[in-house]
């Protein structure tokens, strides 16, 4: 696959991570309520950490993310698993 289509195929999927963020971000405020969304997302984001780690040779030479750019999108998703861990275990664990 060349790299315009692989942009092609992946431009949908950034769509939905800005998508997920964003219910993420609304869910995290009620995690009682949206126990299922944030539970969810914890999932996505362990996913999306586990492939950017495992893969990070793949994506450099694939799609050109340099190792500094990979670091700073890992870091970007470890800190919303800690909000959306934290909100989770604020509403269950600590009450």
């Amino acid at each position: 696959m060349d790299k315009s289509t692989l942009k092609l195929v992946l431009k949908p999927w950034g769509a939905l991570a800005v998508f997920a963020g964003i219910a993420g971000l609304f869910a995290a405020t009620d995690p009682e309520r949206y126990v299922g969304v944030v539970l969810g997302l914890i999932v996505l984001l362990c996913g999306r950490i586990y492939y950017r780690v495992v893969f990070w040779k793949d994506l450099l030479s694939t799609g050109g993310i340099s190792p500094y750019r990979n670091r700073i999108s890992v870091g970007v998703l470890l800190l919303f698993l800690v909000v959306f861990t934290g909100a989770i275990v604020d509403q269950f664990l600590l009450k």
